[in-house]
């Protein structure tokens, strides 16, 4: 999963957390190391000249042109947060939502060009004769100390909710 910056993955814990569901399913994903920050490889193994390594700041290198600009989605993007913030999600107009939704997609396609970008510099390094080998992959499965606490838990859930309607 490729992503630019901790955002995605902390997000995921977030949800996962605030709602009790799929722990263990995120909790292979982040073991196995499958998210890629795109950020944190950028960072250490592309020097550009930017000011900062923002993926709007890089867009520059790989090309990529944005249908929604942050100046035109920055005051509907602050809005629409502080309605859903204050609960009011259902009054948020159309138009608002149709900015972020662009902005957002623009991000997601920015991302992927981002990583056909890298990818690039990756075959051309290996073409001039340098290793650039990928990271590799790690054991999903859970320490055993951390089964046999989730076991324990399951048993307690079980018991728990066995007479409980659905």
């Amino acid at each position: 999963v490729y992503h630019f910056a901790p955002y995605e993955p902390a997000a995921l814990k977030r949800l996962m957390g605030r709602h009790a569901t799929r722990e263990e399913e995120v909790d292979q994903m982040l073991r196995g190391g499958l998210f890629v920050d795109l950020y944190a490889v950028v960072r250490e193994g592309v020097r550009a000249s930017v000011e900062s390594y923002s993926i709007k700041r890089l867009e520059q290198f790989y090309a990529f042109s944005r249908v929604e600009g942050l100046a035109e989605v920055g005051l509907p993007k602050r809005k629409l947060e502080a309605m859903l913030e204050l609960g009011h999600g259902v009054a948020i107009p159309a138009v608002w939502k149709d900015a972020v939704q662009r902005y957002n997609e623009d991000d997601c396609w920015s991302t992927m060009a981002l990583r056909n970008w890298v990818e690039q510099i990756r075959c051309q390094a290996k073409r001039g004769g340098n290793a650039v080998p990928r990271p590799a992959i790690e054991e999903p499965e859970a320490p055993a100390e951390l089964q046999e606490r989730e076991r324990k838990v399951q048993m307690v859930r079980e018991r728990l909710l066995r007479d409980v309607p659905a």
